[in-house]
């Protein structure tokens, strides 16, 4: 932990732990701050499960420059986004795969989807996504979308709590004082609101066209909520939402857990479909307040980023929250909210299926949803 004095007549501390985490200190020895960027510190227990996830988010990281924008419909510098507008969706790729370590592994794609949501709340682009009842109120391709309820007193392991964005490093400190000490703290708080296993079955008439049966998704699902310090109920927040559930990873699990093995043998005899390695994915959602500037301006700026320890994207990410902060509190307006979703899955897409078929898929149920999405939204605003 890094400490540091600060020129008032008290004993200052500083520490960029979370606001939450800290006890009232009375004394303290004053060392030099450092900013180095932060590393996961995988302990004993997790390391080994957790290290194919960061090996995935150092290759994301070390590649940023070799997105290619695949499809995209968003705004030109100086157009106008109005709230009944349809939501403005981008595809791209990483230009290089990634490819494991074991000798018989074959390459693995990145893909990232980039989508404005006009109107619409982070929480509510949270629930939607995330949310077992919800998503299926208009996801239309999920044909079962479950959690495991680990209430059997043996719980599967869990290892992406080792996983964290470095986001108070980044964050501006303010001082918390009582009587002659201070402590500096992040303006920006964090909040575990969803953790555990889940499983998910897609399928469509038109993937079955190309000879593309279900999938099945098995994961673990860690979901962080960042609002600014004091902020009290404001509806500007900032999600990650971090998935992992590899063949490997869900193999052990299966192994450490028989109610677990049990739960995922029952989602698997529903109906006939390829598992799918979720290697990596991560979700990010963004307030934007003033699209113009924030995002038409310079729309691949997030795009273009890197993984969710990176403290370079980080930083954006920060900046744009504080900024639509700052920009809501005074406008009492927001735009909408953006979403971007990396992925390095395996989906074990057929040989026969072409480069150029996968692609126009990609687009076309990356559009659909998006805008199946934001229907729902709407809809459910109105209703309630």
């Amino acid at each position: 932990m890094s400490w540091a004095v600060i020129r008032r007549p008290v004993k200052v501390c500083a520490t960029v732990a979370a606001a939450t985490a800290f006890s009232w200190l009375y004394s303290c020895r004053p060392v030099v701050v450092t900013q180095e960027a932060p590393t996961i510190a995988l302990d004993s227990n997790v390391g080994s499960a957790v290290e194919p996830l960061w090996d995935y988010m150092s290759f994301l990281d070390a590649h940023t420059g070799e997105w290619k924008v695949e499809s995209s419909n968003f705004l030109k510098r100086g157009e106008v986004s109005r709230h009944t507008d349809e939501p403005k969706v981008q595809v791209l790729r990483l230009g290089s795969s990634y490819s494991p370590d074991a000798g018989n592994g074959h390459p693995i794609p990145f893909m990232r989807v980039v989508g404005f949501f006009p109107d619409a709340f982070p929480e509510e682009i949270f629930n939607f996504m995330t949310d077992l009842y919800l998503r299926r109120q208009w996801d239309r391709n999920y044909h079962m979308f479950c959690k495991w309820d680990c209430s059997t007193g043996q719980s599967a392991p869990e290892t992406l709590n080792s996983v964290k964005r470095p986001i108070e490093m980044v964050a501006k400190k303010r001082p918390v004082c009582q009587n002659d000490v201070c402590l500096l703290i992040p303006d920006i708080k964090e909040e575990v609101v969803d953790h555990g296993w889940f499983a998910h079955r897609v399928g469509h008439s038109l993937l079955d066209r190309f000879g593309i049966a279900d999938r099945l998704f098995a994961y673990q699902r860690r979901s962080v909520c960042y609002t600014k310090l004091g902020s009290g109920a404001s509806p500007l927040k900032v999600y990650d939402i971090l998935y992992s559930g590899s063949g490997e990873t869900v193999k052990k699990a299966t192994e450490q857990s028989e109610p677990f093995a049990e739960w995922l043998h029952l989602c698997e005899s529903e109906k006939e479909a390829t598992r799918v390695s979720v290697n990596y994915q991560h979700i990010l959602i963004i307030p934007i307040a003033d699209a113009a500037s924030q995002l038409w301006a310079d729309p691949l700026r997030l795009a273009f980023g890197g993984s969710m320890v990176d403290g370079k994207t980080t930083k954006i990410v920060y900046d744009g929250f504080m900024d639509s902060v700052r920009l809501y509190a005074e406008t009492k307006k927001l735009d909408g909210t953006l979403m971007i979703m990396t992925s390095a899955n395996d989906v074990q897409m057929p040989s026969s299926v072409p480069i150029w078929a996968q692609r126009m898929l990609a687009t076309f149920f990356s559009n659909y949803a998006h805008r199946e999405m934001l229907k729902a939204i709407r809809s459910h605003r109105k209703k309630n």
